[in-house]
């Protein structure tokens, strides 16, 4: 029962990650954050697999999708910063891609290895 809730505890995470991180870049700037949130997010994902018990597991998925949240966030919030009109758009496409090829190829690329 519990660790269907890890699921749970990382989509909670990915939303408040860009919840207050959105506009926390906003007022910071965003690569600090950015570096910030893709070391943390490493960290968090290695702690998950040496996780000793579920109740930490669960913590550390929250963290995990706080700092996802923040990569998601700040990656969007550059391409408007930097793009306009149809290059914006492009580059919204290759995002979109991305995001959603990955989760297709990374079990792949994870299991031959």
């Amino acid at each position: 029962m519990l660790a269907q809730l890890t699921l749970s505890a990382c989509m909670i995470g990915l939303a408040l990650g860009q919840l207050l991180v959105g506009p926390f870049t906003d007022r910071v700037g965003r690569r600090r954050p950015l570096l910030v949130g893709v070391a943390l997010f490493a960290l968090s994902a290695l702690l998950c697999a040496l996780a000793p018990t579920i109740e930490v597991l669960l913590v550390l998925r929250l963290l995990t999708g706080v700092a996802g949240g923040a990569g998601l966030v700040i990656a969007r919030a550059m391409v408007r910063d930097l793009y306009g009109g149809d290059a914006a758009a492009r580059v919204f496409a290759l995002l979109m891609l991305v995001s959603g090829a990955a989760p297709v190829i990374a079990p792949v690329l994870g299991g031959c290895c």
